[in-house]
């Protein structure tokens, strides 16, 4: 070995008839060096390799039979000389010195005294010829040579040069990678993986020893590999906060094993159980989830209800048990006291409010109903709503509809602590059946001197008696029309939420004039005034009645054929209701008399032709001569018995001391969904349209509101407005962000450039015109356009 190169000659490396090669892509090399830090060790560089990976090869291993180690990494060179008990050697040692030096360590390593095998010639030929030769006498009946791995051992075993396969198809050199990666194009990543005993323990090796050698593997357990290969299936499977909590476990479980090893080296009279951990799935399913005594079915939790329709309801009852036996904080509608004490009107704002003075039982202050247990009377406010899940594509069977119930939330507490869920179930499918058991359950609940409205309050350790009032139903117009089954904002008559009346015939006396306007502004009473507008005031308002509205029922005071502008309630579109089903079974109105004397009070159409069906079966049904069609009925009668009495009417209708005035918007969409869209699409649009500047726009907000988005905030969830400033795809959350950044996205109007293109008309007649010049015709003129005005 030369010391003022550090080279190694190739006959140092092949002593005893071992020849090295690059263990990645199998090709000779004479690359290889001294290294500098251990003379122990030489470094193998394959310059073949597009990495140029080196290899750490030891001497004292070379020089007797023990299996020499590739080393990768440096950090292992301490860790193998140690295990092997190899003394240093110097940097003028040579390899047979290293082996006269180590000869006594080295034996202790043997199993058996072994001649050294010959050194082979540096004559090619020879070499191979040797190798043909032993080739027939010993491999061709050794049935241990499966692999090419095995192969190669075996040529380095007789001291016979590879087979240089690269060179031979140079084609493949950039398919012949590591094995260990997952490349099938690897010679030896499929081999790695069949290889009998140790094709999982290489995946397992490598993933989390970060190794795959022979002592790697040995030092890994069969039913541990399992175990890893089974634990990443698992993780595979189960969310992201799942795995987190699997993390945990297993972390608790390694702390309790080396616990109940230090508890078992101190004697005590009592030992702690160990930590018990099921073995097969038959012991997780009777004492995890599903036995009678597991831990999942002993949680004091309420009972999930499965409806035969597809809805799931959790008892509103059950949860409140739950709530309050739990020590959950609630904020009662009165201070909690008992009934024969005065009432006390605390801070709290919801008691004082109009609606709080409407839901007071005024039996809670009667001395007759004087109780031991303490009363606590209890707001709830109800809100609904659909939602999409996030990894489901928006179509219109895709949403799913949910209802959660608030019961004593404190006024100033956000949290959710007072929420629970009632129920849950598809955006499209009939929610009467929850509603019944809601309207059901929220009856039971109003009177506290009900034996069942007893419940435990943990705060106070004492049996309390609850009566939960409803507070205020939280839903926008879509869901509150549904629910309430009266008629959508683009009607007629219903065109104000909670109002009915014909805005459009009044429409000019509704705004405020410019001397109301200003009474207004500087707080001055306007009642009493001889003025033509109402000042928004609805109540003074009138209209014409339809032209079939029954003369009888036309209001006095209304004028001549017309009605009034009125509040719609609940009681008021029941009477009505059962008034025109009496009349029509009586055979005195028609079908159009029904509907102009229904619609009017906001009822919808649905409702409207089932009264006068059912109205008009009883009728046909009581006044008919004709046996067969009376034959009909009758057998109809007896299989739906529901078609010839009153309509079921909607069940929030049944709920006590509820109006359609205590339905509210959420605020959320009212503002955002309603002004803040209003104006980004009707004025700002309009805006820069005007001056040529929308694509503009459209090109300096992209960029800001994009890395906004990435970012991932809850409370900042804008979009891009699109490439011609369109809002489209926009819902309340999008546009609550882009209302928080307006301010300075709109700051730069002034600075836009005004390149939007200018309209010009084609040079052609205007029978010639296409529809999208026609479109661009009238949208420059502005000049509003139907789809009936395009056929």
């Amino acid at each position: 070995m030369s010391s003022s190169t550090g080279r190694i000659s190739r006959q140092d490396f092949r002593h005893n008839g071992r020849f090295f090669c690059c263990p990645q892509c199998f090709t000779m090399t004479s690359e290889i060096f001294a290294y500098k830090k251990d003379p122990s060790f030489g470094v193998l560089v394959c310059r073949n390799c597009i990495t140029q990976q080196k290899w750490y090869l030891c001497k004292v291993c070379l020089c007797d039979h023990i299996s020499c180690k590739y080393i990768r990494n440096p950090r292992e060179i301490f860790i193998h000389s140690r295990g092997k008990k190899h003394k240093a050697l110097s940097a003028d040692q040579s390899i047979n010195e290293a082996y006269t030096t180590n000869n006594q360590v080295v034996t202790q390593h043997q199993s058996s005294e072994t001649s050294a095998l010959p050194v082979p010639e540096d004559d090619t030929t020879t070499m191979h010829i040797n190798f043909a030769n032993s080739i027939n006498e010993n491999m061709e009946t050794d049935s241990d040579i499966v692999t090419v791995s095995d192969y190669m051992d075996r040529l380095k075993f007789y001291g016979c040069e590879p087979i240089d396969f690269v060179e031979l198809y140079p084609t493949r050199k950039e398919h012949c990678k590591n094995g260990r990666t997952k490349d099938v194009n690897s010679i030896t990543y499929f081999e790695n993986q069949h290889k009998k005993g140790t094709g999982v323990l290489t995946l397992v090796g490598k993933a989390l020893h970060k190794s795959s050698d022979q002592e790697t593997l040995r030092c890994i357990d069969h039913g541990n590999s399992l175990c890893s290969i089974l634990l990443a299936r698992l993780c595979s499977r189960i969310t992201s906060s799942d795995r987190d909590t699997l993390a945990a476990l297993l972390g608790y479980v390694q702390h309790s094993a080396r616990t109940d090893s230090a508890n078992t080296s101190q004697t005590s009279h009592a030992q702690p159980y160990k930590l018990h951990l099921p073995e097969c799935g038959k012991e997780i399913r009777s004492k995890y989830v599903e036995g009678p005594n597991s831990l999942m079915e002993t949680l004091p939790r309420p009972t999930i209800q499965r409806l035969p329709d597809g809805h799931i309801y959790i008892s509103i009852r059950e949860s409140l048990q739950h709530m309050l036996g739990h020590g959950v904080k609630v904020e009662p509608l009165l201070p909690l006291q008992r009934t024969n004490e005065p009432f006390s009107n605390g801070p709290m704002t919801h008691p004082l409010s109009e609606r709080g003075q409407e839901i007071i039982d005024e039996q809670f202050a009667d001395p007759k109903n004087a109780a031991a247990e303490y009363i606590l009377p209890l707001k709830g406010s109800l809100w609904s709503d659909g939602f999409l899940a996030f990894n489901v594509v928006q179509n219109h069977n895709s949403s799913v509809h949910t209802c959660m119930l608030t019961v004593g939330g404190p006024e100033k507490d956000h949290s959710g602590g007072n929420t629970f869920l009632v129920w849950l179930g598809l955006g499209s499918a009939d929610h009467s059946s929850v509603q019944e058991l809601l309207q059901n359950e929220l009856k039971e609940l109003e009177s506290p001197y009900d034996e069942r409205n007893r419940f435990y309050l943990g705060e106070i350790k004492k049996h309390v008696r609850v009566s939960v009032k409803l507070y205020a139903v939280v839903q926008d117009r879509p869901e509150r029309t549904s629910s309430l089954q009266i008629s959508a904002g683009n009607s007629v008559y219903t065109a104000r939420s909670g109002w009915s009346g014909d805005i459009l015939a009044v429409q000019r006396k509704i705004p405020a004039c410019r001397e109301c306007y200003e009474k207004l502004l500087n707080d001055e009473c306007i009642s009493g005034r001889d003025c033509q507008c109402v000042a928004w005031n609805f109540e003074h308002l009138s209209y014409k009645a339809p032209d079939n509205y029954p003369i009888e029922s036309l209001p006095d005071s209304s004028g001549e054929n017309m009605l009034c502008f009125k509040r719609i309630k609940i009681e008021s579109m029941c009477s009505a209701i059962a008034h025109a089903y009496e009349m029509v079974e009586k055979g005195q109105w028609k079908k159009p008399v029904v509907s102009d004397y229904l619609r009017p009070e906001g009822i919808q159409p649905e409702i409207i032709d089932n009264v006068f069906a059912n109205a008009n079966r009883c009728k046909q049904l009581r006044t008919t001569r004709n046996v067969p069609f009376r034959t009909r009925l009758q057998a109809e009668k007896e299989i739906h018995p529901e078609r010839f009495c009153g309509i079921t009417l909607p069940h929030f209708w049944g709920i006590p001391k509820l109006e359609v005035i205590d339905f509210i918007d959420a605020l959320m969409h009212q503002l955002f969904l309603g002004t803040t869209k209003a104006l980004a699409k009707e004025l700002t649009c309009k805006f820069l349209k005007d001056h040529r500047k929308l694509t503009s726009f459209a090109n300096f907000t992209k960029e800001p509101l994009e890395e906004v988005e990435k970012l991932g905030l809850n409370r900042w969830k804008a979009i891009s407005v699109g490439p011609t400033a369109g809002f489209g795809g926009m819902l309340s959350e999008n546009w609550e962000s882009y209302c928080r950044l307006s301010k300075w996205l709109h700051g730069f109007f002034q600075n836009l450039d005004s390149n939007d293109e200018l309209y010009a008309d084609p040079h052609t007649e205007y029978c010639h015109y296409t529809s999208r010049q026609m479109k661009s015709f009238l949208k420059a003129r502005n000049i509003s356009y139907s789809k009936q005005s395009e056929d």
